[in-house]
C-alpha cells in the first residue's frame, strides 16, 4: 500500500497551507524510505527492471506487456467491446493496436465511464487531472498503489542510466491538483509552479541531457558489460 496515494486526497489542503507548513511537511515526508512511500509494488517493479539482462529480452517483455494491456482493454473497457476479436488467432499485438481507432480527448470528457475498466473497483481509482494546457483539464484515473509506483520505478531507472541524480526537478511533469492549482511533483515534495526556477532549463542543461539520452540508446555499461537499448 502506497502512503503517497493515501495522502493524495489531501493535496489541495497542502497547496493552500502556509509556506512554513508545506516546508515542514515536505521535510518530514522526505524522511520516509521510497519503498514506504510507494508501497510493495514499487519494490516488485524495481525487481522486474533488474531482471532484464539484454536488449532482446527487453523487447520481448515490451511486446508481451502490450499484448496483456490490449487484452485487458478489449475485455474490460466498454469503449472497446466491439474490438474484442482482434487478438484472437495469435494476432500480432502491434497489428491489433493499429486497428483500434484514435480516441479523441472530447470522447473521454463526454463519456468518461466508457473508458474506465470494469475490472477495477471504484475504490481503487485515484482521481487526477491533466495539466490543463488547453485551458480545460481532463479528469482521469490511476490505479491506487500501482500506477505511480510503476511510473516512479521506471523513471528512476531511466534517470540512473542517464546519470541524472534522483529528484532532478527538471525531469518531472507538471500536473493539475484537486484545488485547481498547477504544481510540480518532486521526489520529496510538491511545490507551486511559481517556485520553479526557469534557470533549471537552460541552454546548457538541454544539450547535456540530449547527449546522455543518445548514449542510453547505444549501450548500458554494467557489471556484465551487456548492451541495453
Amino acid at each position: 500500500m502506497a502512503i503517497e496515494d493515501l495522502l493524495h486526497p489531501y493535496l489541495g489542503r497542502y497547496l493552500e497551507a502556509p509556506a512554513w507548513v508545506r516546508a515542514s511537511a515536505a521535510r518530514m515526508y522526505a524522511l520516509l524510505p521510497t519503498r514506504v512511500r510507494l508501497g510493495s509494488a514499487y519494490g516488485a517493479f524495481c525487481d522486474e527492471i533488474a531482471a532484464f539482462e539484454d536488449a532482446q529480452e527487453l523487447k520481448r517483455s515490451a511486446l508481451r506487456k502490450l499484448e496483456e494491456t490490449l487484452a485487458w482493454a478489449l475485455e474490460t473497457v466498454p469503449a472497446y467491446q466491439r474490438f474484442r476479436g482482434l487478438l484472437k488467432g495469435g494476432c500480432d499485438p502491434r497489428e491489433a493496436l493499429a486497428c483500434l481507432p484514435v480516441t479523441d480527448k472530447l470522447d473521454i470528457k463526454r463519456e468518461p465511464e466508457r473508458y474506465v475498466s470494469k475490472a477495477i473497483a471504484p475504490a481503487l481509482r485515484l482521481e487526477t487531472f491533466t495539466g490543463g494546457s488547453t485551458r480545460n483539464p481532463m479528469r482521469f484515473y490511476l490505479e491506487k498503489h500501482v500506477t505511480r509506483s510503476k511510473e516512479y520505478a521506471f523513471i528512476q531507472d531511466f534517470r540512473a542510466r542517464l546519470g541524472e541524480p534522483s529528484g532532478d526537478r527538471g525531469a518531472d511533469s507538471t500536473q493539475e491538483g484537486p484545488a485547481g492549482q498547477r504544481h510540480l511533483r518532486d521526489d520529496h515534495e510538491v511545490v507551486s509552479s511559481s517556485d520553479v526556477r526557469i534557470s533549471r532549463i537552460t541552454d546548457l542543461t538541454l544539450p547535456r541531457r540530449a547527449a546522455r539520452a543518445g548514449r542510453v540508446s547505444s549501450c548500458r555499461t554494467d557489471s556484465s558489460s551487456q548492451c541495453r537499448e
